[in-house]
């Protein structure tokens, strides 16, 4: 591919990073993030909650440099909150304002010239986080700081965070992996095959695709019919009775 460089066509003097944000997961970025990947023998997570990808492209021969993406942080994980020094209360506190970045590397030929230190040392400059304010104002989310111990300001997600943690706290896990697909799979049962009493009785994926309406009205047909039904064979049984 046109995006992936040969060695001479690096001078690593003049490697001048530029971070392009991957806004679609099927543009033409978002082809060229999985196919980087590949390069790697160990497995990409795809990540959870908040995410930001980018790719890193090199200004003087326009060819990838890299990749990262950025998500919400594991919140269970004692290793870190033990080497940090968190009681429950402070990672509760401080893991909203944090980002990991669990995707993070370069590819060949900038691999072999420390091209993994330069994607790090891009993970907290200021354009990451003026797209991620823009981020939040392009889809209307409105970055609220709640105060320590009042989970009433974030309103529903609270509720949603005690379902998640009620489910996925059940067992240990012995690597962040095994937790990552935990969480996947409630995401995934939370919002296609759980129905809310909130919403009707109807999942939030039917909501967010405009099926509700279709669905009620034909809970209700379904309901009259039922209704009608066992109306004609009460009907017909008592006629029957009277008959004999």
């Amino acid at each position: 591919m046109s995006y992936f460089a040969e060695g001479r066509e690096v001078e690593p003097s003049r490697i001048t990073p530029e971070l392009v944000l991957i806004e679609k997961s099927d543009s033409l970025e978002g082809y060229i993030f999985r196919a980087a990947t590949l390069l790697w023998s160990v497995p990409v997570s795809r990540g959870y909650g908040r995410r930001m990808r980018y790719l890193v492209i090199d200004k003087q021969n326009e060819k990838l440099v890299g990749i990262f993406a950025l998500g919400d942080p594991v919140f269970n994980l004692k290793c870190r909150d033990n080497w940090i020094g968190w009681n429950v209360n402070q990672r509760r506190q401080n893991l909203v304002c944090v980002l990991d970045a669990y995707v993070l590397g370069s590819i060949p030929p900038y691999s072999f010239i420390l091209g993994g230190k330069l994607i790090g040392s891009l993970l907290a400059v200021e354009e990451i986080r003026r797209a991620f304010r823009d981020y939040l104002h392009l889809v209307g989310i409105g970055h609220i700081l709640a105060a320590p111990f009042h989970p009433q300001t974030n309103g529903k997600v609270e509720r949603y965070q005690q379902s998640l943690k009620r489910e996925v706290n059940q067992i240990p896990y012995e690597a962040p992996s095994q937790l990552d697909k935990a969480i996947a799979d409630f995401v995934d049962y939370y919002n296609y095959r759980r129905y809310h009493k909130a919403l009707g009785d109807v999942t939030p994926a039917d909501v967010l695709y405009g099926r509700r309406e279709q669905i009620l009205q034909r809970r209700k047909e379904v309901r009259i019919q039922t209704i009608n039904h066992r109306r004609n064979y009460n009907r017909g049984l008592r006629e029957l009775v009277n008959a004999a």
